[in-house]
């Protein structure tokens, strides 16, 4: 493979510019996307490495070091050029280009780039430390034979995502079914805020503090999962939430309804919400 050259490129926006590609518009899995791409003024236009159909945007420092390495396949139409922070790899013939983005984007999964990246407040992984990095190469034959069933099972995958994006359960509520009210069927319970001038926990401790911020999807999110210590746990501990609850917010977001990992059964609520 081959690398292109990315020239620096002064950052003067212009609306009938040249759009320009940055790290931010290669998402974690490799796919390219127009939203938030910028067009600038460029100095010289016929000095410029143009991408051409079949290059691949390498992000080759980030903030984020398990990012380093996210790579894209570009294959819009129109003339666009790349940010710093990305190198552009042109194919040569004995490689599919495509079979490359997947073997590229598959040693970042695996945590390959972080043996060679060096350690910054960045993760680097320049040019010349790329292009060293080895790679298998089957034949030709069989390279396009992995591309074509990578991108079969991602069309099945695709399929499913809209299926399951597009389904909302629904209960046909009969007319002769007896009503009742909530509180005969079940006990209600509030959450609890944190004891006045408490804080939560430096580090992970027993006790989980649930917010309303940390419900996701119908159960909880562990990416911003707060803990309380023992202290504060022990003038709480009549808050708990268990898995065989369910929560329903009733500030911020009011509605958010789900269910308890078994993970952390026992775990402390949120005044903002109640328990059923």
């Amino acid at each position: 493979m081959s690398n292109l050259c990315n020239k620096a490129i002064p950052d003067c926006e212009d609306e009938d510019g040249t759009p320009i590609i940055s790290m931010n518009s290669i998402k974690e899995d490799g796919e390219l996307v127009k939203e938030g791409i910028r067009k600038i003024k460029l100095p010289n236009k016929s000095n410029m490495p143009y991408l051409q159909k079949g290059d691949l945007l390498f992000n080759w420092r980030n903030g984020s070091k398990h990012l380093v390495g996210k790579t894209a396949y570009f294959d819009w139409e129109g003339e666009y050029v790349f940010a710093s922070f990305l190198l552009g790899i042109r194919a040569k013939p004995t490689i599919n280009s495509k079979f490359l983005w997947h073997l590229l984007n598959h040693f970042r999964r695996e945590g390959k780039y972080l043996d060679f990246m060096r350690q910054n407040v960045n993760g680097l992984f320049n040019r010349e430390e790329l292009r060293v990095v080895e790679i298998p190469l089957p034949p030709l034959s069989i390279q396009k034979e992995i591309v074509e069933k990578i991108e079969s099972f991602q069309r099945i995958i695709d399929g499913a995502k809209q299926v399951v994006a597009g389904y909302k359960p629904q209960i046909d509520i009969q007319p002769d079914w007896e009503m009742v009210e909530l509180g005969e069927v079940c006990e209600v319970k509030g959450g609890k805020r944190l004891p006045k001038g408490a804080d939560f926990a430096k580090e992970k401790t027993n006790h989980a503090y649930l917010r309303v911020s940390d419900f996701i999807n119908q159960s909880i999110s562990f990416k911003n999962l707060k803990y309380i210590d023992e202290d504060i746990f022990r003038e709480v501990k009549n808050y708990t939430i268990s898995k065989d609850d369910v929560y329903i917010s009733i500030a911020g977001t009011i509605g958010v309804l789900g269910s308890i990992p078994e993970i952390l059964d026992g775990a402390k609520q949120v005044r903002e919400s109640f328990t059923v």
